[in-house]
Parts: structure tokens; C-alpha cells; sequence
């Protein structure tokens, strides 16, 4: 069995319609939560290895696991790993949607639009790869208590970015509305946390992500009357100092009060950025590679 990958009770079916995981949420105590990869392998790994370390027994995924990064198949493996076991839920991201078609849509920067053409190949040789990422709906829940999105729980695949406050208030209210716990979205790239109680007053918690080795020694606490909206960060291609790949940990194993973990780990970014360069280069333009490879 691979680093971060634990084997759990009996597998949660995927029910018709391909938008709601069956099971009870209690079946799984510590799920790894990810997003926004953009097929950066080293990234990944390092993100397995420590959540391996943590302890994890399943896998929350919020899209965009393909585009910019230069080993698309390597990482829909990874994380087919998961599926495998049926300890994996998941949603598609904008990007993942892309390849998903014949043609790149439009409105992606150029740096988007050649990656994400260069992917769709790839993909046409790795037909399980490819299935993977057609079959991945836009939103999801477990039992409606935990729900997945990329970019908006109200309108799923709408490509909002969920940057403004009054936004993600809404998007809060609406999540609380329905009867969910906590929502996790991902296409900003940045952690983030919004907290709702019974009494209708939003406010944002800190999500200092903990850098050093061992636990997080101050998650932050969902009380059992408190609805959240996370912003997981992306592993693949993250903004914050450092340029660290991000995860978190959800704790549901108190029952009541839950923990959310916040990490940020360091990978060898050099790697990536050679394999940017091998991979892409000639498909690609060598300026557009040199831009992505500044952004890691």
C-alpha cells in the first residue's frame, strides 16, 4: 500500500447521478482534504507522505487535479489509488472540465489554454486516466453533511471565484440552509474559512497552516451548532510564502466538535520545474513553460 493510503471498513458507493457519496460520515474518522494539484507530481507526493504520516483514512478532492503541471496521468493514478479502495470523494475543477471536451473551451489564459491542450492528448492515451476525470461530478456530499465544490456550492461548475466576502456569506447561508456541516471548495488557491452559527452571524477564522513536523497544535474547532465554508488551498500551485504545498486534515473522530488540520509542506519545486521543461517543451511555447515554471 502507498504512503497515505488507508485501507477503511467497506467502500462508499457513488449513487446514481454521480453528485451524492452514500455511507455514513462517521464511517471515515480522518479524511485528507486537497485541491487545485494542476498535475504537479512532486507536490502531491509530499502531500501523501505527511498526511501518510498524520494518519488519514480517506480522501476529499475539490477538482483541478490536471492543467498547468506537466504529469497528469501520474497524479489521476495517485488518487485513483483511493478510489480503489473506495476511500475517495471527489468533484471535477474548471480545468478538469477543459479536457473533458474536444476542444479547449474558451476564456482560459494562454498559459491554461496550451497546457490544457497538451493534457487532452495525453489523456487519449490513458483511457482509464481520461474516464477517471469524466466521470467526476461538479458538486458533492456525504449524507448532506459534507459537501465538495470546486468553485461554488450554489452554482457548481459556475466558475465563481469565492474571493469576495459577501459572496461566500451567501454561499454560507445557502450551505446552512441545506442542512450541511461543512463545504470545501477550492479555485482560489488560497486557504480560507467562514463560520456560521444558529445565530446567523458569519465571521472568518484563521487558517494559519502549521509548518512544522507533527500535528497542527491549534486546528480550528467546528462546534456541532456551526456551519463552515473552507477554502482548502491548492497543493499543485499554491500563493502562500514559500510557495508551500498545502492540505488539511478533517477530524470527525470527537464525534460532536470536529478538527480541521492546516498544513503546508515543503517539495523539491526543481523537479516540477525540470519536468515542466521536458514534458511540455516543443508542444508548448518555451516562454509560456518559463511562466508557469515562475509561478511555482
Amino acid at each position: 500500500m502507498r504512503p497515505g493510503v488507508c485501507k477503511i471498513e467497506k467502500p462508499l458507493p457513488l449513487e446514481a447521478g454521480g453528485a451524492v457519496f452514500a455511507g455514513l460520515v462517521v464511517t471515515v474518522m480522518r479524511y485528507l482534504v486537497v485541491g487545485d494539484i494542476h498535475a504537479n507530481e512532486p507536490a502531491l507526493e509530499a502531500v501523501l507522505s505527511a498526511a501518510g504520516r498524520l494518519g488519514v483514512d480517506g480522501c476529499l478532492f475539490v477538482g483541478d487535479l490536471v492543467g498547468y503541471g506537466p504529469d497528469p496521468v501520474a497524479c489521476i493514478e495517485r488518487l485513483r489509488d483511493w478510489q480503489r479502495l473506495g476511500a475517495l470523494w471527489w468533484v471535477a475543477g474548471n480545468h478538469d472540465l477543459a479536457v473533458r471536451t474536444p476542444h479547449v473551451p474558451d476564456g482560459f489564459i494562454p498559459e491554461a489554454s496550451v497546457t490544457l491542450e497538451w493534457t487532452r492528448q495525453a489523456l487519449e492515451r490513458a483511457p482509464d486516466a481520461r474516464e477517471f476525470l469524466r466521470v467526476a461530478p461538479t458538486l458533492a456530499h456525504l449524507d448532506g453533511v459534507i459537501w465538495l465544490t470546486h468553485d461554488s456550492v450554489i452554482a457548481p461548475g459556475a466558475g465563481w471565484y469565492l474571493s469576495n466576502s459577501a459572496l461566500r456569506v451567501k454561499e454560507l447561508l445557502y450551505l446552512q440552509q441545506q442542512g450541511g456541516r461543512i463545504a470545501f471548495y477550492g479555485h482560489t488557491h488560497w486557504m480560507q474559512a467562514d463560520v456560521i452559527n444558529n445565530g446567523g452571524r458569519p465571521e472568518a477564522r484563521p487558517m494559519r497552516a502549521h509548518l512544522g513536523p507533527g500535528p497542527d497544535p491549534a486546528p480550528l474547532l467546528l462546534l456541532p451548532h456551526e456551519t463552515a465554508l473552507i477554502g482548502v488551498g491548492s497543493v499543485g500551485f499554491p500563493k502562500n510564502e514559500g510557495r508551500r504545498a498545502e492540505f488539511l486534515i478533517l477530524d470527525t473522530s470527537e464525534g460532536a466538535i470536529w478538527a480541521l488540520e492546516k498544513y503546508a509542506v515543503e517539495y523539491p519545486r526543481h523537479h516540477t520545474r525540470a519536468r515542466l521543461h521536458q514534458a511540455l517543451i516543443p508542444a508548448c511555447a518555451p516562454q509560456l513553460v518559463a511562466q508557469i515554471a515562475h509561478w511555482l
